[in-house]
């Protein structure tokens, strides 16, 4: 098949989805059967998120809404963090103040009717592995006791949250592995994207430095075209003598950061640790028209939802590589930054949440109320250690009453850090105004006292 040589060949934007028809079909038939859950596992780049999307797109062809809430592995895991920014839009305010689950199912309940507006509704949890623990459980609540359905995405290898067990493991659950793409679906795919047929030379070399893996396909494909290595002949694409080596995934993707220009540079930098964004959470100038150059060259994604227009980068891949580049001391300033933009714009319980998250990170004050009342939550849900971070914060922050430092003192005494726990009691014990604060010293202190008898005694 003869073909201008001349044409061009777009390949940064979005590739076609190879291969994955089958399992797209099964978690359509699934879910319209009624299955609560659907967990699809897969290498990171096997193409999770494409399929989700696809079943997403069908669902709502047919009638059904969706929300996609994604985990975000650059965030330490503040509770809330995973599911607020997804419910924004039809979020109260109690979702975020709340100070225990059932305020929190209530609210989020709430808001998922508010969503679904009587259609069917989905949630897809997406890279499930970095979702804090309070919005996995929240979901799974939902999911047990108020019927919503759930695709969770998963990386090959990655534990099923603690909090999700009940809801993956039930009987109508469906477990699907996305495998990597077979020779013969990998040459379909470069067919397809450069337009031509390719030597069989170059399939083979193509998927075996790939492993089959559609995203390190891509990265592979756009550096060899880039360097010279993927050769356009009259007839068919081949590859030159020297291939395509054997170069890490995040090495091709740090390859291509080589090529941006400064303002396309703060964007991704700016999503890798803060995304979703909003545009209006941009500060810098040129970042409009950076956004626009980088959707057409495949690394950034725009999401529009219920009015909102919201920036991804491209995949969880893309993040991590960025995030391993940036250093320290421009990490912390980033998200004081971003916690400082969002601030200044009226913010919503949801950004307030955002905030927090940021300020902590770069080791910020924050809201000492908002970081109090995330501890209550992490406690909630055993997560310890995390819960001392927070209340550590709440208390440096200003929260320096009587009932933050009793819940100081119960976490580090759960840590087994008994002497730092007697001295946060001494501390409540200072702050106490009533007799109801002096009670809940003298139980804590006891407690505190029998644990440090107990590992004396061991």
């Amino acid at each position: 098949m003869a073909f201008d040589s001349s044409d061009p060949v777009a390949l940064e934007g979005t590739w076609p989805l190879v291969g994955r028809t089958a399992v797209v079909e099964r978690i359509l038939a699934v879910l319209l059967a009624g299955s609560r859950a659907v967990a699809l596992h897969g290498a990171s780049g096997v193409g999770r998120s494409r399929i989700a999307a696809e079943v997403v797109e069908a669902l709502e062809d047919d009638g059904w809404m969706s929300v996609t809430i994604e985990g975000n592995p650059a965030l330490p895991p503040v509770p809330l963090a995973t599911i607020a920014p997804a419910l924004a839009p039809e979020m109260s305010a109690p979702l975020v103040r709340a100070e225990d689950g059932d305020a929190l199912f209530a609210a989020a309940r709430g808001a998922l009717r508010r969503i679904g507006d009587g259609r069917r509704l989905l949630v897809v949890l997406d890279d499930a592995a970095a979702a804090d623990p309070v919005s996995v459980a929240l979901i799974a609540r939902l999911a047990e006791e108020d019927g919503l359905q759930v695709l969770v995405t998963l990386d090959r290898g990655d534990p099923e949250p603690d909090g999700m067990q009940s809801v993956l493991t039930a009987e109508s659950a469906v477990r699907i592995e996305v495998r990597e793409l077979d020779a013969d679906e990998t040459e379909q795919l470069l067919v397809l994207v450069l337009g031509a047929t390719v030597a069989a030379g170059a399939v083979a070399e193509l998927h075996r430095v790939s492993g089959g893996n559609p995203l390190f396909l891509r990265e592979l494909v756009i550096a060899a075209s880039a360097s010279g290595a993927l050769i356009r002949g009259s007839r068919s694409w081949r590859l030159g003598d020297e291939g395509v080596g054997s170069p890490g995934l995040k090495e091709l993707i740090r390859g291509r950061l080589g090529g941006l220009t400064h303002e396309e540079l703060d964007v991704v930098q700016r999503l890798s640790l803060c995304q979703p964004l909003a545009l209006d959470e941009f500060a810098r100038p040129g970042a409009p028209e950076a956004i626009a150059d980088l959707e057409q060259r495949g690394l950034v994604r725009v999401q529009e939802a219920r009015g909102r227009i919201r920036m991804f980068l491209a995949h969880p891949q893309h993040g991590a590589a960025i995030r391993e580049t940036i250093p320290r001391a421009r990490h912390v300033s980033l998200l004081a930054q971003q916690a400082d933009v969002v601030a200044r714009r009226n913010p919503s319980p949801a950004d307030d949440l955002r905030v927090a998250v940021w300020r902590l990170d770069a080791r910020r004050p924050s809201d000492p109320d908002l970081l109090l009342r995330s501890a209550c939550l992490a406690e909630e849900t055993s997560d310890h250690r995390f819960a001392e971070r927070l209340v550590s914060a709440a208390i440096s922050s200003g929260a320096d009453t009587s009932a933050a430092h009793l819940l100081h003192a119960r976490l580090l005494q759960r840590l087994l850090r008994l002497a730092e726990a007697s001295s946060a009691v001494d501390r409540a014990d200072e702050r106490a105004l009533g007799a109801a604060d002096a009670d809940a010293v003298a139980v804590q202190r006891a407690e505190i006292r029998r644990a440090s008898a107990d590992a004396h005694d061991e």
